[in-house]
This record gives structure tokens, sequence and C-alpha cells, in this order.
């Protein structure tokens, strides 16, 4: 006789399925828990430490990039310096927009030789320049940082308008690098600090300032992800280390550049990609082990590339002659671009950036400069020149990307277009070369102004801004 086995009620089934599930839960819970507790351990290790600081830029549709405000900033690259971005992103503690009373204030504009994150605020040339200053009058000299990383002349021209002026400075100083001529007409690359608009100069047109790459680059996958996840970015010192990582391997590495691209131009890139892997070659993939271990040491190496971005390398022409270049400028007329000048279609092509001349570069710097001087006149503020040292130029053995002509003849251009505009240049490089060969090295890291680097500054730069001072009370 067979015995039916008893049924289990419904809840019974229930209550055992139930119980299944718990463990499972109780198991995924505590393993996120102790995940999110690790990484708030490891934040705050890194914050206690400094490490993960040093991303500094949000991005904007006109400018490209700009300073992250509010933000804590600790710098390892090459030298060392901590401080802060206040709420518009200046380093200067206590500054205020409205301009004191009995304040001469002078703006410094450029790059990140006048950011210089390298040290700490307090050493750089501009705050060294604020205490041996003498203003008219008796007033009190107030030196305005305004630089950053990777600033092109047109993005200074356009911060110019939209920042610089709301802070009333007397006097305004742009500050030139060596490539900064060439940097105008090239837009973004896989440099998240060269995300930038370009200067479009057309024959018989008025120069235009062209955002078009800003924005095509900020509607890439790459860049939709990192404007995503812009409050990681701001507070995550994980993911400013990955950060550091990623800028310091975009410089220097082409494999990691030619992945970046993916991601950038994804539908261009993956059709080239198997070939552009191939040209590589073994040595190219095994650097990025160096770039990541670059990335913990105070000195980054020196480029590998000949340039920041070698597809956007300006096709030169025969003439590498700064003067030879000028002069053929000159018989184009002022602002109009010179033979074999990009063509409109070229300037707006969506596939490729311009490939002008160097005709056209310089016709486009003299008409940047034209305006920024148009528009200090116009606010009653002097507007001047510097062209900074550079360590390439200075230093034996060293070297540094070049896009067809030398800084030698970069500042011979700069020197004749600021003649023709009624611009007050100083060549700090050119006092610097007068220095002896063992005196050079000690003013740059790899190629940042080291603290003597800028007492240099400083002290070459005072003279000069002394006297323009006079000259703007006569």
């Amino acid at each position: 006789m067979a015995i039916a086995s008893p049924v289990k009620p419904a809840t019974a089934i229930a209550q055992e399925s139930s119980g299944q599930r718990r463990p499972f839960l109780a198991s995924f819970f505590s393993v996120l828990a102790w995940q999110i507790g690790a990484i708030l351990l490891v934040e705050l290790l890194l914050f206690c430490a400094g490490i993960g600081e040093e991303e500094i830029f949000r991005f904007d549709p006109e400018l490209g990039t700009k300073h992250m405000c509010n933000k804590r900033v600790t710098w390892r690259s090459e030298g060392f310096s901590q401080g802060y971005l206040n709420d518009d992103g200046m380093r200067e503690p206590s500054l205020t927009v409205t301009k004191p009373a009995g304040t001469y204030r002078i703006a410094l504009l450029g790059d990140s030789m006048v950011e210089s994150f390298q040290v700490p605020l307090e050493e750089t040339f501009g705050q060294l320049l604020q205490k041996q200053l003498i203003a008219p009058a008796q007033a009190r000299v107030q030196v305005l940082n305004f630089g950053t990383s990777g600033y092109s002349t047109v993005q200074q021209y356009l911060q110019l308008k939209e920042k610089v002026f709301k802070y009333h400075p007397d006097m305004v100083l742009a500050c030139y690098s060596s490539q900064d001529l060439f940097e105008n007409w090239f837009g973004p690359d896989e440099v998240v600090r060269n995300v930038r608009p370009v200067a479009e100069l057309l024959p018989d047109e008025k120069l235009k300032v062209q955002t078009y790459y800003v924005r095509h680059w900020m509607h890439s996958p790459r860049a939709k992800v990192l404007q995503a996840i812009g409050w990681l970015r701001e507070k995550s010192r994980i993911w400013g280390l990955l950060a550091a990582i990623d800028l310091d391997m975009s410089i220097h590495n082409a494999a990691y550049r030619c992945v970046a691209h993916v991601f950038t131009e994804p539908k261009a890139e993956l059709k080239k990609l198997p070939a552009t892997l191939s040209s590589l070659g073994p040595q190219a993939c095994s650097a990025v082990h160096e770039s990541i271990e670059s990335v913990f040491r105070e000195q980054t190496p020196p480029p590998t590339a000949t340039f920041a971005d070698t597809a956007h390398t300006p096709q030169t022409g025969s003439s590498s002659n700064g003067e030879a270049v000028l002069a053929c400028a000159q018989t184009t007329g002022s602002d109009a671009p010179g033979i074999g000048s990009t063509s409109s279609q070229t300037a707006s092509s969506q596939t490729a950036n311009p490939s002008p001349d160097n005709v056209t570069i310089v016709a486009t710097l003299r008409s940047l400069l034209r305006e920024m001087k148009r528009e200090c006149d116009q606010q009653g503020c002097q507007f001047l020149v510097e062209a900074s040292p550079s360590r390439s130029a200075l230093v034996p053995g060293s070297s540094e990307p070049t896009a067809g002509l030398s800084y030698t003849d970069e500042r011979q251009i700069l020197t004749k277009v600021c003649n023709q505009l009624g611009i007050s240049m100083f060549d700090c490089e050119a006092v610097a070369e007068k220095l002896p060969e063992e005196s050079r090295s000690p003013l740059f890291y790899t190629r940042h102004l080291t603290p003597q680097g800028h007492q240099f500054v400083a002290a070459a730069l005072s003279g000069f801004l002394n006297q323009q001072m006079g000259k703007a009370q006569q």
C-alpha cells in the first residue's frame, strides 16, 4: 500500500523560497557595503596624501576648457604645489572681482608657463612681481594670474573679453610660449587640455573665432562620458589619479593616443585602426607601462612624438625663416592670408582641421593681437606682450615639438608683428640667452619654470613693467 507524501502548504513553500533569497541578498549587500567602504577609505587616504588632485579642467563650449571652481589642487607633475581654485577658478586667495581702492592691477594671460602649478603660488613670477613693482602714485600692485594650461592666443583673446575685464585691470600682459603661433589654427586632439577653438582668417574677411571643433569634440563619446561624470571629476581623488595617467599617456604614448582617438572619432578611426596599430610597432604598446609609472615620478619623460597631435601638424612651406615668412605675409595685406592659404571649404570641414601655410598663421596672430589691443584700449588699460623663456631653446640637448619654425623664428615674427601694431614687447628669452649655459638648466624642470626660473623672469620683467607703468602716467 503506497503512502502519499504530504503536500506542503503554499505558505511553507513561500517561506523556504524567501529563506533561500535572504542569504543571497545579505551577501550581496554585505559585499556592496565592503566595496563602498574600501572606496571611501582609498579616497580618504588619497585626500590625506594630496594625491589625485591635479584634475583642474571643466569644459566650456566657447573656450574649450576652464579651471574648475572651489577646487583643492595638489600638483606633483614636475614640481610641487598645494593651493585652491576659488569660485571663479583663480589661484589667488581672498581675491575680489571688485578692484580695491588704491590698487593697480596687472592681468597675466598665457598657458601653463603662466599658470605655474609646478611651484607654490607665492613663488610664481607674478607674485614676485607684485612685491617688486612700484605702481604710479604709490598704489598697491596686484598681479592676477589668468594662465590656463594649453591656452592658445585665441583662448586668451576670448578669456580677455569674458573674464579678465570684469576685474578692471590697469595692464594686461600676454605671455607668448613656444608653438603658440600654430595653436591658434589647430583644434582639439586626444589631450583633454588641448580642447580649444581656432581662429579663421579668410581672404577679404575679418577675423572669426570658430568654435565648431570644440562643439564637435563635446559631442564625441569620450567627451560625453567626461561631462556626465563631472561631479566625480571634481570630487574623486581616485578619478584624479586616473586622469593624471590619462594626461601623461595622451601626450607621450602613441598607442594610447590611438585608443583615445577611437573614443573621440569612433567612425573615422575604426576604419583605419588596423593599419594604424600595425604602424606603431611593438615598442609603442610596451611604453604604456612606462607612461603609467612616470605619473608617480616628479619629472615626466620628454615627449616621444614630434607634435602633441601629429595628425594636426601644419603643412609648412619651404621657407622656415621667420623674417621671410613675415615679409611674405606683409605682401598679402594686413589680414588676408597668403598664397596657398586654406579655402573656406577646408576651414569648415568636419573631418579635418585646416592646414594653412605659415603666412596665414602669421596674419592670424597679428589680427588676434590687434583685437586684444583694441579691446584693452577701449577698457582704458595697457596691452603688452612678453616672449617667455623656453627650455628647448636654452638648454643644449633638450628638444621640443616643432612645426616648421624655431623659437627664434617665432620670436622674430612676434617682435615684428608687435612693432607693426604699436604693442610694447619684452623678449625674456633673449635675456635668458645671455646667461652662461650652466645657469640655464636650473631655470626649468622638464619644461616649466622652477622657483629659480620664476625669480629670473620676475627680475627680468620688473624693469620693463615699471617703465611701462611710468609711460602710462605721462
